[in-house]
């Protein structure tokens, strides 16, 4: 049988951890495992092949400058109905799923695209999991991305969906009658001009297929955000997310055994910064590359160098920018895009030419090449 273990190592962005985890060996036999990691997103941090056999072989550490294997940008984030979505290192997609045995909540059962893993969970908490692979004898460190506490929020918002398919009498893959797909010439129903629309305060604009507008709102359990609760003029509706990527939006609709599939084009720069307001969440100096430079403000900080507490920047439609000092005074800026990450910026002080690094419905990250400074920036409502 082929070896699956090169898969496997996609899904190590599940769960990882331990700078020394070669004390790791001994399993923890009766910890108590909430299954904080549904609906988070997990990046590997290091891997070891031949983990019991004689000396263990480090195949992958983040960071690293010789590693043999490469998961620099794999992604996995486990969903509660069961499935897994997993983005390896290229970008491309994967469905696993994952189980858990009724009588040891330690004993991680994953089947990939290979097939199936037997893991047993060293250790799980907020911010790491780590389990060893039996059927590969390796150990698989993960960590929680930076950005999976607001991953599900910015990539439902902010952004157009229309749909797919919909299945209604669903209730397992394969099941459900096929009452509408876009493209398709026997439809049931028609969903061709529909379209939703998730804000971050909780509303969504829904355009009916005939142009209707109606207003809904929208939320995720705090303990759980696969579980989606759509309050619409008909009702509630209580789903579960399956599958959520940038362009990609699944759920099951357990109020009425409907399977929804809804898609996105992924939105224009201009529509993530503009009519929002932006707060300094950070500000380096004298910054070249990650890790250099001098911290001048981090919010919440107790030894800022610089006050940024009240600042407020607004960008408009039309290049036009409202900025609030910290003291409350205004200031008219402009800012101009070339393509999507060249943001120039005129000030009252003169002008500024930066880079975006980041940018998504809650943060705007760039480089000011000007004043060789990093400016973190994220979204108050």
């Amino acid at each position: 049988m082929k070896k699956i273990y090169p898969l496997v190592l996609v899904v190590l962005v599940l769960l990882i951890i331990c700078p020394g985890c070669v004390k790791e060996k001994a399993p923890i036999t009766s910890p108590t495992y909430s299954l904080s990691l549904i609906a988070q997103e997990w990046e590997t941090d290091s891997l070891y092949y031949n983990y019991t056999s004689g000396t263990p072989i480090l195949e992958y550490a983040r960071g690293g400058s010789s590693n043999i294997l490469n998961y620099d940008n794999s992604r996995a984030t486990f969903m509660s109905d069961g499935n897994i979505n997993v983005y390896d290192n290229l970008g491309n997609f994967e469905s696993w799923s994952w189980s858990l045995s009724p009588t040891d909540s330690t004993a991680l059962t994953i089947v990939t695209t290979g097939g199936t893993v037997h893991t047993r969970i060293l250790r799980l908490d907020a911010t790491h999991l780590t389990y060893y692979d039996s059927t590969n004898n390796a150990l698989n460190v993960l960590v929680k991305t930076s950005s999976s506490s607001v991953s599900i929020l910015s990539l439902i918002t902010e952004k157009e969906w229309k749909t797919d398919s919909l299945y209604y009498n669903y209730t397992t893959p394969g099941t459900g009658t096929l009452e509408y797909a876009r493209g398709g010439s026997s439809n049931i129903l028609n969903y061709d001009n529909s379209r939703a629309a998730f804000w971050i305060d909780g509303n969504a604009d829904i355009f009916e297929n005939n142009g209707t507008y109606e207003g809904w709102s929208w939320s995720l359990n705090a303990s759980d955000s696969t579980a989606l609760t759509l309050v619409t003029t008909g009702g509630t509706v209580h789903a579960t997310i399956q599958r959520l990527d940038a362009t990609h939006l699944t759920y099951y609709d357990a109020t009425n055994h409907a399977l929804d599939i809804l898609t996105s084009t992924p939105p224009s720069v201009p529509s993530l910064m503009l009519q929002k307001q932006w707060q300094t969440d950070t500000l380096y100096y004298n910054y070249t590359t990650p890790g250099t430079g001098t911290l001048e403000y981090a919010r919440g900080g107790s030894s800022n160098l610089l006050n940024f507490d009240n600042s407020r920047a607004i960008f408009w439609d039309g290049g036009g920018e409202d900025v609030f000092d910290n003291s409350g005074t205004y200031e008219a800026w402009s800012w101009s895009l070339s393509g999507s990450t060249a943001l120039t910026i005129v000030t009252t002080g003169g002008t500024v030419h930066t880079t975006i690094t980041q940018l998504d419905a809650t943060h705007l990250t760039y480089y000011d090449a000007t004043n060789h400074a990093l400016d973190v920036l994220v979204y108050k409502p």
